[in-house]
């Protein structure tokens, strides 16, 4: 880094919130896909300001600014820049939380407030309100997760339509409140299309500008809540019948949660360790590890949420839809709170393992599975990216600082059952001509669409596996970009290519780029090749 920069710098922030060391940037930086960039330095803003002088100086200089909220999205790109050098500005300092509205159901927060900090502070001051967790870690951004189209699984699963108010510091230091309203509009945060052309969108996945804060809604608590479960038991043959059902089910009210329907290897490697630490298994052993846990094919776990008659509604509606295709359990019993929950607790375990053949394991992921559709955020899911390794950690995940190898593609594929299922298969030759086992979950994110998450654990300190699994990255995004599948979100090595297909749409974020960022210092690459400076 240019001396003179490093020494403005270090009068913008004081030695706790700047990073010149580079064994602590390349620790900072540290990654779970394939590919990485280290940073001259790294800043941790915590006011406005900060950033605004920031900015101004990279103009004035002509270094790149990449910008991450806490920078936790695993198998994307973690706090990994797109080009090696400049400045990385991480947003996690910015963690206030700035108001909860009990009336009208939000909170306004900094772009660095995490899952479990706004949790925990709802349950601090008692609110009636919920948030929408991710099956990702809790230490993420809530704001983060939404500018990436992130998803959750409760009825307000949709999180960029949740956001409401953002203010945004642009690419030049200037400050902006997209949704057009002056500085005492009284609905900001309750009204998301303001006066005027909706400019919000130009800030999700994009290089447009920094969002600060934001409005989020939240979910009050429903009258009544009731956790299901279901076992997919039927042949394949089936299987896009039972979709076909489920979007129904969406359509008619009846399921109004999102869960995430996944496979056998997306379910073990939650609730247990690779059993040939990361070498593909043959359907025979596959087969073995999931009767020793008793995992179906496909499962899910569901919340139900409403007043009692809508709850006790939903449970018969969706139960006799589902039955000709496997088992449908309701566990709320157990898992009510009371005096004698722990006892509760004790009896299902001890049922579920002997009557319902369920591994020990199992079990317990229910338990973390019914306080998730709570609004409770956890690591326990995320913690599957530990399958590879010797066990999984006790405490908080930091998958990319402990050497865990994770891609992550999710296509978005219209809700239909055939559909569906012809990729799966297509897909599932493509895993193990590259060798790895075939993870998929099926989320729904709406009665029209759903995404397929799909991924793959590798061992990072394997140069073999880590060169497969590149490759198998290339040939998948590939194959789902020629059926006309796109990711719903981009990954680091894929940046490169986005809109190529789409040359009026690519020439058209450029001329907006180039409006905002002249100098093309922001987050460079972001948004594909669209940088007046590249």
């Amino acid at each position: 880094m240019v001396e003179s920069v490093a020494l403005v710098l270090q009068e913008i922030f004081d030695s706790e919130h700047l990073v010149l060391d580079a064994l602590k940037i390349s620790l900072i930086t540290n990654n779970c896909v394939p590919v990485s960039h280290i940073p001259a330095c790294v800043v941790y803003p915590v006011n406005k300001e900060q950033i605004q002088k920031t900015l101004i100086l990279a103009n004035q200089s002509g270094i790149g600014v990449w910008v991450v909220s806490r920078g936790k999205n695993w198998g994307y790109g973690s706090k990994s820049p797109h080009y090696q050098g400049g400045i990385l500005m991480v947003l996690e300092k910015m963690n206030r939380i700035l108001e909860v509205n009990e009336t009208l159901g939000y909170a306004v927060i900094e772009a660095g407030v995490s899952y479990a900090e706004l949790n925990d502070y709802l349950k601090k001051i008692k609110s009636r309100l919920w948030i929408d967790p991710t099956g990702s870690t809790e230490s993420g951004s809530v704001i983060g997760n939404a500018l990436d189209k992130g998803r959750g699984i409760t009825p307000y699963a949709d999180h960029f339509g949740h956001l409401c108010g953002l203010e945004v510091i642009l690419p030049t230091g200037e400050i902006l409140k997209p949704d057009g309203g002056a500085d005492h509009y009284q609905a900001r945060y309750s009204y998301r299309w303001g006066l005027g052309p909706v400019l919000s969108g130009l800030f999700v996945q994009s290089n447009l500008g920094v969002v600060i804060s934001s409005g989020i809604w939240l979910m009050p608590k429903p009258e009544k809540y009731e956790f299901m479960t279901f076992e997919y038991t039927s042949d394949s043959n089936k299987f896009p019948a039972f979709l076909d059902t489920f979007r129904e089910l969406m359509f008619k009210g009846q399921m109004t949660a999102f869960p995430h329907i996944a496979n056998d290897y997306a379910m073990l490697c939650i609730v247990d360790q690779h059993p040939k630490k990361g070498l593909a298994l043959s359907d025979l052993e596959i087969q073995d590890w999931r009767k020793r846990h008793g995992v179906s094919n496909w499962t899910f776990g569901c919340g139900l949420y409403g007043d009692r008659s809508q709850v006790k509604n939903q449970k018969n509606k969706i139960k006799k839809a589902l039955k000709p295709f496997g088992v449908v359990h309701y566990i709320n019993f157990f898992y009510s709170q009371g005096l004698f929950d722990i006892y509760r607790k004790k009896i299902f375990s001890k049922f579920a393992q002997f009557f319902l053949r369920k591994s020990e394991a199992v079990v317990e992921t229910l338990d973390w599975a019914h306080q998730l559709y709570q609004g409770n955020p956890t690591d326990f899911f995320v913690k599957q990216a530990y399958c590879l390794q010797a066990q999984k950690p006790a405490g908080v995940a930091l998958a990319d600082e402990d050497e865990c190898g994770v891609i992550w593609v999710g296509p978005i594929l219209p809700f239909e059952g055939k559909r569906i299922q012809d990729f799966l298969i297509e897909a599932k030759d493509i895993f193990k001509q590259h060798q790895f086992d075939f993870f998929a979950e099926v989320m729904p994110t709406s009665p029209r669409s759903v995404i397929i998450l799909m991924g793959i654990f590798y061992d990072k300190k394997n140069p073999q596996r880590t060169e497969q699994a590149l490759n198998w990255f290339k040939e998948f995004h590939l194959f789902c970009d020629q059926k006309g599948y796109p990711p719903y979100r981009e990954t680091l090595m894929g940046l490169d290519q986005l809109f190529q297909e789409n040359p009026q749409y690519l020439k058209t974020i450029q001329k907006i780029k180039t409006a905002l960022d002249p100098k093309g210092i922001f987050s460079k690459g972001r948004t594909g090749k669209t940088d007046p400076n590249p």
